[in-house]
């Protein structure tokens, strides 16, 4: 919504890294992305957010996204949103779409990092870091309401 405000035919970049799951959450956000009539390019593998940032600018974009932990630990992996600019979102447009991500369906993310962990077998830990994670975001956002 906020990228269909900003641009008529909004056209954005998606990457993501090499850390848990970050591929197919990639994927699911160029979907959902393009599902509300937004021009989609996709990274063809792993990329740093420096290089998103760089094609932002050199193909001039409206946004990008970076599906990365960044700094953090690989179980925190998370969504990178970039402007036209290449550069971090400012905080008036955080507010913005803030309210948003409480309408993450959190069960279903679940139930799919548990049957790829199944598939995946020596990646258990990662699911137990991954599930400790979302309770303790959900927890602290239950007790800022």
């Amino acid at each position: 919504q906020h990228l269909l405000a900003q641009a008529g035919k909004p056209r954005v970049i998606v990457g993501y890294d090499t850390r848990f799951l970050s591929e197919k959450f990639a994927a699911t956000a160029s979907e959902m992305l393009a599902s509300h009539g937004v021009e989609t390019w996709n990274c063809s593998g792993p990329d740093p957010t420096p290089a998103l940032a760089h094609e932002i600018l050199h193909s001039r974009l409206d946004g990008g996204i970076n599906i990365t932990a960044s700094h953090n630990p690989y179980q925190f992996n998370g969504y990178k949103y970039k402007t036209e600019t290449g550069s971090a979102v400012p905080s008036e447009v955080i507010a913005e779409l803030e309210p948003v991500v409480p309408g993450v369906d959190v069960p279903q993310t679940l139930r799919e990092m548990r049957a790829w962990c199944q598939a995946n077998p020596t990646r258990r830990k990662t699911l137990r870091g991954a599930r400790r994670f979302i309770t303790s975001w959900l927890l602290r956002e239950q007790n800022r309401g």
